[in-house]
């Protein structure tokens, strides 16, 4: 009969036949019949993966949604299908219906495939929050935004709900510095870490990701009201101390706060 062109029929009385459900659907896929299967999806049992990837596949994503607990044996393989197919938000929206999903191992291939902002709006869906990811999110936000754009306000989330991350420790403050993050909610994390005003200005003067660019000094003028103990000048002298003589010689000449006789004084003196 599906063969014949009445695969619509055999879709709508399938109640009538002795025979596997999925077996059935797949038919239906297989014969160009989607929206054969589309309709009465609802009342079939026992579909399977196959059939699930049939649907995504063939652009009939809503049969799929709309019924996704009629499908047995969705698995981390499936999840990872919809992601690379560009449905990340249907597997953190289903978690239940997926049998022995690895959380941590999803979160992360989540962040590989560039959705780092799928599990930061979506938080609660998750029960793997830890440090280390905690540490893939920060570096995820980071990768492939500006240090004064997106990552900074995407790790300042991350901040506002480290109480929904496990064993947060002093790795998490290390990540946010190598980014060079330093918003006074960020700042005031660093502290609850035991670190100070001049541990947190060495590890942005430091940084791989900052070192000999115009952020690094800029950065810290920036957000020097945030700190403690520190200002502008304490933070030019104290840098000096530490012999970063020509890194703050380049940064205040791009930054624009330093003329040319300041900068010969500097040279001249030290």
């Amino acid at each position: 009969l599906i063969e014949k062109g009445c695969a619509e029929s055999v879709a709508y009385k399938f109640f009538y036949f002795d025979v596997d459900h999925a077996a059935l659907a797949k038919k239906l896929l297989e014969n160009g019949c989607m929206l054969a299967v589309g309709f009465p999806l609802s009342d079939f049992r026992g579909l399977d993966v196959k059939v699930a990837k049939y649907l995504c596949s063939s652009g009939e994503l809503n049969a799929f949604t709309e019924n996704i607990s009629k499908f047995e044996g969705l698995d981390q393989e499936f999840a990872e299908f919809l992601i690379e197919r560009r449905h990340p938000q249907i597997v953190v929206d289903n978690f239940h219906v997926f049998a022995n999903i690895d959380q941590l191992k999803l979160c992360r291939f989540l962040i590989k495939s560039g959705y780092v902002s799928i599990i930061m709006d979506n938080l609660l869906n998750f029960d793997c929050l830890n440090a280390d990811l905690a540490c893939d999110l920060i570096e995820g936000l980071n990768q492939y935004t500006n240090l004064r754009d997106g990552g900074v306000n995407g790790s300042g989330k991350i901040i506002e709900n480290l109480h929904m991350f496990k064993n947060v420790d002093i790795s998490v403050a290390n990540s946010m510095l190598k980014w060079g993050h330093l918003e006074k909610e960020a700042i005031e994390f660093y502290y609850s870490q035991g670190l100070n005003d001049h541990d947190i200005v060495l590890a942005i003067m430091e940084s791989p990701k900052l070192q000999f660019s115009k952020d690094s000094f800029g950065l810290l003028l920036e957000n020097i009201e945030n700190f403690k103990t520190m200002s502008g000048s304490k933070l030019v002298e104290f840098l000096i101390e530490q012999n970063f003589i020509f890194q703050l010689i380049h940064s205040g000449l791009q930054e624009g706060l330093f003329n040319h006789k300041t900068v010969a004084d500097l040279l001249i003196k030290y």
